[in-house]
């Protein structure tokens, strides 16, 4: 967990010191079996003073709440095995939870994208926890907790991870080899895969341990990838693992027609008439085409009439501000459309850096996904839109965003100059988070 999911922020040098016990040795072995009960007491008081604070100052690493969302949004279960509390799980739980409300969940169909924007929104992130109180099992890198998890949980037995499988047994669909282990030590958490049989992705953010020609560690603990930032992670995933879902790797190319509008107010917006508008009930400004799910802003800002963009957004605002607007179109800035689009979606896809502007000035989302896990700043990127990048990316659009195939829009771009411009942004905001830990 901590080094992996959070920015390391207890410091075990003074923990050690303050227990007097040697670092050399297990402090939690030695509190529970070694030191005297009054003696340990006081350690586990100590202990549980500095973890107090380190649940308060808790900080989730760069690209943990992408990486979860990402996996939900595939139907991928997790589980966490841990040294800390449920306490300390509850809290990392809690800042998962966060991170993922920002994202708008307003009608969304049963699909990957409704996956992806509401996957942390459930009363636990992780499908399993094995945290330190659950003292059933030894410390990793004995793998007897990951093997529970893979047979009582997710049921998986095979030879690699239970050496009294019968095949007649049980018949599953994956093998232990199916699952890979993630972590920041290779002796614990790489050794602890590779006990368990299964796949195994160090996170090696400070480069000790970039490749098993430089690496100090036994064969035995060499990951079968070294990543650098965990945002990295699906993409390997994706290149080298089964996905599953009706996203996954096996999911078809899916051709679709070119919608279609059918309102007044919808065909208004598309010939960028703003007279024919004004005329119109303010209630049919809002109102989304029956065919397509498309409002009038998401037509306009496709085909960057800037004029009606502008006059449906102050539309929008005055009936707010006069509580005019009914509860189902409350969230209409962010509607989403046609195959899950939004206005934003379009604008910054058709290129369209004006109307893109003056839906982020006013509140719009820039990081709500379509029904295929594309995000505005993938399109922008895809379709080399240098402005409208630098126009998400200046109102705060998040570079760390994962596509289906567990690319970032930097990886999603054949522009240098675009790409440039991405890596920057995910090198400032890991810089921000980090130096705010």
């Amino acid at each position: 967990m901590d080094g992996t999911l959070t920015i390391p922020n207890l410091d075990f040098d003074l923990m050690y010191q303050r227990c007097n016990v040697d670092k050399d040795k297990d402090i939690l072995h030695e509190i529970n079996h070694v030191l005297s009960p009054s003696r340990a007491e006081d350690c586990r008081a100590i202990i549980e003073e500095m973890e107090a604070e380190g649940r308060r100052t808790l900080q989730l690493i760069t690209g943990a709440g992408e990486v979860l969302a990402w996996c939900r949004a595939h139907d991928i279960p997790t589980a966490l095995v841990t040294r800390n509390t449920r306490l300390t799980v509850d809290r990392l739980e809690e800042l998962l939870l966060k991170e993922s409300t920002s994202v708008n969940t307003n009608d969304i169909g049963d699909n990957g994208a409704s996956n992806l924007i509401s996957t942390l929104e459930r009363p636990h992130v992780f499908d399993v926890v094995i945290a330190r109180d659950d003292d059933a099992f030894p410390p990793k890198p004995n793998p007897a907790s990951l093997r529970h998890i893979l047979q009582h949980h997710w049921g998986i037995h095979d030879n690699n991870n239970n050496e009294n499988y019968h095949k007649d047994d049980v018949a599953t669909t994956y093998s232990s080899s199916s699952v890979v282990m993630v972590g920041d030590s290779p002796s614990n958490d790489i050794a602890y895969g590779k006990a368990a049989g299964t796949k195994t992705a160090l996170l090696d953010t400070a480069r000790q341990h970039m490749t098993t020609e430089t690496s100090k560690e036994s064969p035995a603990n060499h990951p079968d990838c070294t990543i650098q930032g965990l945002w990295e992670l699906p993409r390997w995933l994706w290149l080298n693992m089964d996905i599953p879902g009706s996203l996954g790797t096996y999911s078809p190319l899916l051709k679709y027609d070119t919608p279609v509008n059918t309102g007044k107010a919808g065909q208004a917006a598309v010939d960028g008439d703003l007279e024919r508008l004004q005329q119109l009930p303010t209630d049919e400004l809002f109102q989304a085409c029956s065919q397509t799910g498309n409002t009038p802003l998401i037509w306009a800002a496709d085909a960057g009439h800037v004029n009606v963009v502008e006059y449906l957004l102050q539309q929008y605002q005055s009936s707010v501000s006069t509580q005019s607007l009914s509860v189902h179109n409350n969230n209409y800035l962010n509607s989403r459309g046609y195959l899950g689009a939004t206005a934003v979606s379009r604008a910054a896809c058709r290129g369209h850096a004006t109307c893109l502007e003056r839906l982020a000035a006013a509140g719009a989302d820039l990081d709500v996904p379509n029904d295929k896990m594309q995000f505005p700043l993938h399109f922008a990127a895809f379709k080399q839109k240098l402005e409208c990048v630098h126009t998400l990316l200046n109102y705060g659009a998040n570079p760390f965003v994962l596509d289906r195939k567990g690319r970032t829009p930097s990886l999603d771009t054949s522009n240098d100059e675009i790409r440039q411009v991405l890596e920057e942004s995910m090198k400032a905001k890991e810089r921000i988070s980090n130096n705010a830990a």
